[in-house]
């Protein structure tokens, strides 16, 4: 859990609130079942980054489980105030909306040394099962991938990545992932119940413009393994190289020069979006 910045306006249901003091009604579905939505949005030069495509998302999202319909208007008012407390500090806003239609958000500070900085990963000796209903949703049902980043830092890795009983990739506990093979672009497919990011989005489209086929398809794990080069996206991070899965070096050695013309496409139309960074 990323640690939430005290100075920062806590809103609960489109009013200020003390999170000091701020509570929770034990009958509400988030608690007795987990069931919710979430967002986190990076801020940048204090605004939002990419707030109608998250808005967009969590609204779509919410018709199908909450109890009532969501204030679209008060919540972006609140991120909107949130994000610009601190402009001249990089940081993140989330947004929780609960089971029982209780709606919050918060903010606090990133450290601008993880934005699209290699990483390494491990794949997760768990599996996926097929797509449940809460499939391709950002839900407060997030145990899973808390548990599974433990699994990650405990073996000096920064990310775990997600197969199915299939063996095909999926996603990471944080990220959406990108292989590079042999001149090619690919991407697991929504059909496998992954979590479609705002930035993964981003980058499909720059791979069009830039001519680079995308194949959005079944991902197994001989491809990863075999990859030229392999990075991950995030709303919060970027795109992140990755250079070691399972302590094997990924592919080939040095810069990935695919990663870093699909960033500078996405900086020339979207500024706020994390640029690749290779140390």
């Amino acid at each position: 859990m990323r640690e939430l910045d005290p100075e920062r306006t806590v809103w609960r249901n489109g009013e200020k609130a003390d999170s000091a003091t701020v509570q929770l009604d034990l009958a509400d579905p988030a608690i007795q079942h987990g069931l919710g939505l979430f967002e986190t949005l990076a801020v940048r030069d204090g605004r939002c980054v990419d707030l109608d495509a998250h808005l967009d998302r969590l609204i779509s999202d919410a018709f199908k489980f909450l109890e009532r319909p969501i204030e679209r208007e008060a919540v972006r008012a609140a991120l909107q105030s949130s994000a610009a407390e601190k402009p001249y500090e990089p940081g993140w806003v989330k947004l929780i909306v609960t089971g029982g239609g209780e709606w919050f958000v918060f903010g606090g500070a990133v450290d601008p040394a993880e934005e699209g900085r290699p990483i390494r990963a491990v794949i997760l000796p768990w599996r996926r099962g097929p797509a449940g209903p809460l499939s391709g949703m950002k839900t407060l049902n997030y145990g899973a991938n808390v548990l599974g980043l433990r699994y990650a830092r405990e073996r000096s890795t920064e990310e775990g990545l997600w197969f199915n009983h299939r063996g095909r990739l999926l996603e990471g506990c944080w990220s959406n992932v990108f292989v590079w093979r042999q001149g090619k672009l690919y991407t697991p497919s929504t059909r496998e119940g992954l979590l479609s990011g705002v930035v993964r989005a981003r980058v499909i489209d720059a791979a069009k413009e830039l001519g680079i086929a995308v194949h959005d398809g079944p991902l197994k794990i001989k491809r990863l393994l075999h990859a030229d080069h392999v990075f991950v996206t995030s709303s919060l991070r970027g795109l992140c190289p990755v250079t070691h899965i399972d302590g094997r070096a990924v592919g080939r050695a040095g810069k990935d020069e695919v990663v870093t013309r699909l960033s500078r496409s996405i900086g020339r139309r979207h500024p706020e979006v994390p640029g690749v960074t290779f140390s």
